[in-house]
């Protein structure tokens, strides 16, 4: 699946329009047009704003290259970025809400810590929900990850997207977005599920 495709298919996902995706990323709805019909590619930082007006990390529309089973597996999972977020005390929110806050990301992060002020709890989690399916659409398993940690009071760190500046992990005192992506492979929610995955297609002999 190309770049354009990829993004197409993810605003669909969001339930945005490609007027809306322009607005939000700052990129005419045109030039929107042109890269999802593939008549244009992107440049790569026209494409770290689309990847963040659409709440996704930026190697999840990147086109891949499937050189061997190993490529598999990051093209699998290239589309998972819901990035549920869900806070205790404010009944949850957002949820599944997550990439629907707020119109960019910076405003969903600020919107989040306003709702959150009043409270002294800030507990929350990333959630994950993975699927496996076969090739006729039969599912085969269903997996939930999940990553308990606390809300910071203020953003901090610049390796994550989403609400990574501002959530802090159980057992840390950095948030996501200051982690290593080898740390954060480790203990994310999508991790968790993934690891669920391959441990059920392991046992079953897929």
């Amino acid at each position: 699946m190309n770049t354009g495709k990829k993004i197409k298919l993810i605003r669909t996902f969001r339930g945005l329009t490609q007027k809306e995706l322009g607005e939000a990323c700052g990129i005419h709805e045109v030039a929107i047009r042109k890269y999802e019909l593939g008549k244009n590619i992107p440049k790569p930082e026209q494409l770290r704003k689309i990847a963040e007006a659409l709440n996704v990390n930026v190697n999840s529309l990147v086109e891949f290259d499937i050189q061997a089973d190993g490529d598999v597996l990051p093209l699998l999972f290239a589309i998972d970025e819901a990035f549920n977020v869900s806070i205790k005390e404010v009944d949850g929110e957002p949820g599944i809400f997550s990439a629907r806050y707020d119109s960019t990301p910076q405003k969903r992060i600020d919107k989040l810590l306003n709702n959150l002020a009043p409270f002294g709890n800030r507990s929350a989690k990333f959630v994950c929900a993975m699927t496996l399916v076969d090739e006729f659409g039969q599912i085969l398993d269903k997996e939930i990850g999940e990553c308990y940690g606390q809300i910071a009071k203020t953003q901090s760190g610049h390796n994550g997207f989403g609400y990574d500046p501002i959530f802090i992990p159980n057992g840390y005192e950095i948030t996501v977005a200051e982690m290593s992506e080898e740390l954060k492979n480790t203990i994310s929610h999508r991790s968790i599920a993934l690891n669920k995955i391959l441990e059920y297609i392991k046992n079953s002999q897929i």
